[in-house]
C-alpha cells in the first residue's frame, strides 16, 4: 500500500534512536511512501529528540535525502509539516509564506523547493546550494514602495551566504563541502 509505519509502538522506536525520525522522512521521500497517521504523530511529538542527535548524523541524513530523492521537496515538505525544520533548520521557517514579487509564481519556500527539485542530484553540493540560495530573503524583505503586496530583498545574496556558512558550521560540513556549496 506504499505506507510507512513503525514496527510496534512508534514512540518507543523513536526513543530508541531519534535519528529514525529523519530516516522516516527520508524513506518517505526516496521511496514515495505515505506516513501512516500514528507514525506522523509520533514523528511530530518526538521531534525535539533530534536536539540530542550528533549534528554529523543529521547532516548525513539530509545529504542522503538530497542525493537519493528524485523530488527532495517531498522530504522537506514533510520536515516542515511535522515541525522538524523548527528543530534542525529553524532558519528555513521564515521562508514559508514570504511573498516575493510579480516575477515569482511562489513564495520563497515553494520557490526554493521548486528549484531544489529542478537540480540534478549530483553533485549533491548543487542541491545544498539550491536549498540555501534564497535563505536571506525573509531577513531582507521590505515592502515594495510602488507595488502593493510585493517585496524587495536588497542584499539577500550576502545574507544567504552568511546563513549558509553558519548552518554549514553548525552541521559540521567538511571544509570542501562548505567551499563547494558556497561556490555554486
Amino acid at each position: 500500500a506504499r505506507k510507512l509505519r513503525a514496527v510496534g509502538v512508534a514512540e518507543e522506536r523513536l526513543r530508541e534512536d531519534a535519528l529514525r525520525i529523519l530516516r522516516a522522512v527520508r524513506f518517505a521521500s526516496t521511496h514515495d511512501l505515505v506516513l501512516v497517521d500514528s507514525l506522523a504523530a509520533a514523528l511530530r511529538a518526538m521531534g525535539p529528540l533530534l536536539k540530542n542527535i550528533a549534528v554529523e548524523r543529521i547532516e548525513d541524513e539530509l545529504d542522503k535525502l538530497l542525493a537519493r530523492s528524485e523530488r527532495p521537496s517531498i522530504g522537506f515538505r514533510l520536515l516542515a509539516e511535522l515541525q522538524l525544520l523548527d528543530v534542525i533548520l529553524p532558519e528555513f521557517v521564515p521562508m514559508m509564506g514570504q511573498a516575493q514579487n510579480r516575477h515569482h509564481a511562489y513564495d520563497v519556500w515553494n520557490h526554493t523547493l521548486a528549484v531544489l527539485d529542478a537540480c540534478p542530484s549530483q553533485p549533491t553540493a548543487l542541491r545544498w546550494a539550491a536549498l540555501f540560495h534564497d535563505l536571506g530573503k525573509p531577513v531582507t524583505a521590505e515592502p515594495h514602495p510602488d507595488n502593493e503586496g510585493e517585496f524587495r530583498f536588497f542584499g539577500h545574496e550576502q545574507v544567504s551566504m552568511d546563513l549558509t556558512e553558519q548552518i554549514g558550521q553548525r552541521l559540521k560540513f567538511s571544509k570542501a563541502r562548505q567551499r563547494r556549496v558556497g561556490q555554486v
